[in-house]
């Protein structure tokens, strides 16, 4: 897959999360601006570079009025991630012996 083709996809495949429009409600608050919607969304640069898409950022959108309101970074806390396996083969490997 082309370069190109790779970003389209992950541009195709992003969906924001609850916590990436609660934090772009809160700039569009800071903003001044309620109502209408909030768009999160990755996007490339013209040339297509190596750290493409960028992003997400975030807009405030209003009566087809489109606001920028800055990039939209989420922290993950890992210690609430759940591992599941339907693999019980998984489930039965121990980490191998460090050398």
């Amino acid at each position: 897959m082309s370069t190109e083709a790779a970003v389209t996809q992950q541009l195709q495949d992003f969906t924001p999360t609850e916590s990436h429009e609660d934090l772009a409600w809160q700039k569009a608050k800071k903003k001044g601006k309620s109502g209408g919607c909030i768009i999160v969304k990755l996007v490339k640069c013209g040339k297509v570079c190596s750290g493409c898409p960028h992003g997400p950022y975030a807009y405030h959108v209003y009566q087809g009025e489109w606001t920028y309101l800055g990039k939209v970074v989420v922290e993950i806390d890992m210690k609430e991630i759940e591992v599941e396996s339907d693999d019980a083969e998984c489930d039965e490997l121990e980490p191998e012996d460090s050398v």
